[in-house]
């Protein structure tokens, strides 16, 4: 996924099918979030104002036209008090978004991929302080992992072992798409 997305992200946006399919996306992303209820009091009567300001920032961070000219992403949600439990699931609702449009496995890895990194201005987190704790010998814990191939077999292992527990063997036997959101999820927490 990271390489593609190195490619180019104008990619993402034609992919997912410009400003109008990012405009529905963002639409059935927002109708999911608003019921979720581990971030709909984030919500709030705002849901209008929020999907119109996060069209246009996804608009433009996947690839599209540069129109986003507003205050920075800490500032407009600092008033929120987000975490990172709020932050994964907004991802985790926007996963669901694109699952539910019907775009595939990789597109989605790229989508996940592209936004993680607006965590640290949503959080007001240095990128140097998330990073900190991600590198060690000047390598990431991907690099040091071996790569994205590595990373993947790894969390596959681990899904795997994790299904052969009886202790935890109920979290983890969930349907196929279930699944694939549960590796990514692992995936990304390494990463």
């Amino acid at each position: 996924a990271r390489k593609n997305v190195e490619k180019g992200k104008d990619q993402l946006f034609k992919r997912l099918g410009n400003s109008e399919g990012i405009t529905s996306l963002v639409d059935m992303w927002f109708n999911i979030a608003k019921s979720d209820q581990r971030i709909k009091e984030l919500i709030g009567d705002s849901l209008e104002k929020m999907k119109a300001g996060a069209t246009i920032y996804l608009v433009e961070l996947l690839g599209g036209p540069k129109a986003y000219k507003g205050r920075s992403l800490g500032e407009i949600h600092r008033s929120l008090d987000i975490n990172d439990y709020h932050f994964d699931a907004l991802i985790a609702d926007l996963s669901r978004a694109l699952l539910g449009a019907g775009h595939p496995d990789n597109l989605i890895d790229e989508v996940m991929v592209t936004i993680e990194p607006a965590r640290a201005e949503v959080l007001e987190k240095s990128r140097a302080a998330m990073d900190s704790v991600l590198m060690r010998d000047g390598k990431s814990l991907l690099e040091r992992f071996g790569g994205d191939m590595d990373l993947e077999t790894a969390v596959e292992g681990m899904y795997d072992k994790a299904v052969e527990d009886h202790r935890v063997r109920f979290h983890f036997e969930k349907a196929k798409a279930k699944q694939r959101q549960v590796r990514r999820k692992m995936y990304q927490y390494i990463c």
